[in-house]
């Protein structure tokens, strides 16, 4: 396989092991002297391996952070997700006939798939649950207490 093909571990690995050769084997050394290849050269070598090395372990780091930080994410959003649906249909039945409410909280229309958007709607469904205290009253009845509503606005508090 050509050297230019090959992925960076690939090439720093042969980089590595040439240095190891040359510095354990003197009439390697002896013939690449005339190219300008001195200790120094090798010494120089080895320090940017050892940087790759350091770079590499840094990034390694940074993208599991970044995969872990999105699977908490994911996971507090799915627990959000999965209590704003059940609350919000039976607020959906509890309020069809009353447009005022639907409008208030954000039923008409249907959920939003964007984190963003997701966001707003939420935020506006549960704010304006919590303004009108006819609101919980009516969700109430069907086992949607105040608290729940505080308790699932503090998730999405979490959320965000």
């Amino acid at each position: 396989m050509r050297f230019s093909k090959l992925n960076l571990d690939d090439k720093i690995g042969i980089a590595q092991t040439a240095i190891e050769n040359v510095r354990r084997r003197s009439y390697i050394m002896e013939r690449i002297g005339a190219y300008e290849y001195n200790e120094e050269r090798l010494d120089e070598g080895t320090g940017l391996i050892e940087r790759i090395d350091k770079l590499s372990l840094d990034w390694n780091a940074a993208q599991s952070e970044k995969q872990l930080a999105t699977r908490r994410l994911r996971e507090a959003w799915d627990q959000s997700a999965s209590m704003y649906k059940k609350t919000r249909q039976v607020a959906r039945m509890v309020f069809r006939k009353q447009p005022h409410q639907m409008r208030a909280l954000a039923l008409e229309n249907a959920t939003a798939r964007s984190l963003a958007k997701y966001l707003e709607e939420t935020n506006q469904f549960y704010t304006n649950a919590l303004a009108d205290p006819e609101i919980p009253e009516n969700l109430s009845r069907f086992g949607i207490s105040t608290a729940r509503l505080k308790q699932e606005k503090r998730l999405l508090r979490e959320l965000e």
